[in-house]
């Protein structure tokens, strides 16, 4: 019945399979699109979005994918993820599976955090981007935006979107065990970078209380995006810029939260500075520095041990692992939906490549739904008055469309599997 997506392919490098460091070989999707390669004669699309904790390259072929892997690579050694594609191995999946990983992935329910709304908008970027060098066919513009009707399905429909999970709400919790609180208010917090992550951290401390906020850049003298302007219009909250240099050696820091998350290839703090701050009273004792940044923005002495001042990927992975166990419910909920709209589809393609065929029988199925109910009126209905005849006339009807959109959908079916046997 998935016969319409064989010719996809996925290669995938997600925090599931591969240690986040790995992800730093891979570019993130506005480097990707904006690097002119010579794309292979065999590809017809190109979608890659990546994330701080996934890259994912779909491919649609012009034909039938190669069985060997190898061969899927060797179309990339132009792409701007050759690199990352040999140094580590992808997950690989084909046809539907990598349809349905699309829609999955795309709805949160491969996110660290599951149900996450975060990634969606991350996707309809990446779309942009690829429509923008002309890298979707018409069929695969398609699948996007039924990935994303599923999606907004399965946040009205599914107790997913009851209780909202990101990476900012995982660092919460870290924050609140850590503080041993039961609700997180702060008073003054700083945000390290203007990227989307960033962003989202500065609307989480504004929603937190936060009277005083530090926003750290690299060049102050550059314009502030306009969503972030959008985010401080109108409140009372005092906002301060200083480049990363000068933060660095401020006498004194009153900050309860710094989070940041900048594209830096290098680190811009080292855990040695943050020992020596609280050290010397510089930074409050109890403070936290919470890394969303890959690379990572903060050295760590130990990049896989616990750090009491610092949140990392890391340490959000493993409040995910829980997370996840807590989800399980939800996402049993959501997953359906994704197995019925790549089936819609499938049926739906089907239809348009043979709509005469299928209309025929469901005019013959009418057909004799009419004969039923002349039947009737000549039998057993035949001394029932005229207002009796029309209520249950009303009931017919309404029993007939069901009857024809079952049969509908049995045409279709058959003539699905009668192809692929073919």
């Amino acid at each position: 019945m998935l016969s319409f997506f064989r010719q996809f392919v996925l290669l995938s490098w997600t925090y599931e399979d591969h240690d986040l460091q790995a992800l730093q070989s891979f570019p993130d999707s506005q480097t990707f699109y904006s690097v002119d390669w010579q794309r292979d004669q065999a590809i017809q699309s190109v979608f890659y979005v990546s994330t701080c904790n996934r890259a994912e390259l779909y491919l649609e072929l012009k034909g039938l994918p190669p069985q060997d892997p190898a061969q899927i690579r060797a179309l990339l050694v132009e792409s701007p993820v050759n690199l990352g594609v040999h140094r580590h191995e992808p997950v690989h999946k084909t046809g539907s599976a990598a349809i349905r990983h699309l829609f999955q992935v795309t709805s949160g329910l491969k996110s660290m955090a599951i149900g996450e709304t975060q990634i969606t908008g991350q996707v309809k970027r990446a779309m942009a981007l690829a429509e923008g060098k002309l890298y979707l066919s018409s069929f695969f513009r398609t699948l996007l935006q039924k990935a994303f009707e599923v999606q907004k399905a399965i946040r009205t429909q599914t107790d997913i979107g009851s209780n909202p999970i990101s990476l900012l709400s995982l660092m919460e919790r870290d924050i609140l065990g850590r503080w041993k609180q039961e609700q997180l208010v702060l008073e003054k917090a700083v945000v390290g970078g203007t990227g989307d992550m960033s962003q989202k951290a500065l609307r989480f401390v504004l929603n937190k209380g936060a009277r005083e906020i530090l926003i750290l850049r690299h060049d102050i003298t550059n314009p502030m995006p306009p969503a972030w302007e959008k985010a401080i219009h109108g409140t009372s909250v005092s906002i301060r810029y200083l480049n990363w240099s000068d933060f660095l050696v401020e006498e004194q820091h009153d900050y309860e939260l710094l989070i940041t998350s900048t594209a830096s290839e290098t680190p811009l703090l080292r855990e040695e500075q943050i020992l020596e701050w609280k050290q010397s009273g510089k930074i409050s004792p109890r403070a936290i520095f919470a890394d969303l940044g890959l690379p990572p923005n903060i050295e760590t002495l130990s990049p896989n041990d616990f750090s009491e001042h610092i949140i990392n990927l890391n340490d959000l992975q493993n409040v995910s692992a829980n997370n996840k166990t807590m989800r399980q419910y939800h996402l049993k909920q959501a997953l359906p939906f994704v197995d019925r709209a790549i089936n819609s589809l499938s049926m739906d393609l089907v239809y348009r490549q043979n709509p005469d065929l299928v209309n025929e029988a469901l005019r013959r199925v009418e057909e004799e739904r009419k004969q039923e109910w002349e039947a009737l009126l000549k039998g057993p209905l035949r001394d029932i008055s005229a207002k009796q005849q029309r209520i249950l006339y009303d009931h017919f009807r309404k029993q007939e469309k069901k009857t024809l959109k079952a049969h509908k959908n049995l045409f279709i079916e058959m003539l699905t599997y009668t192809q692929e046997e073919a």
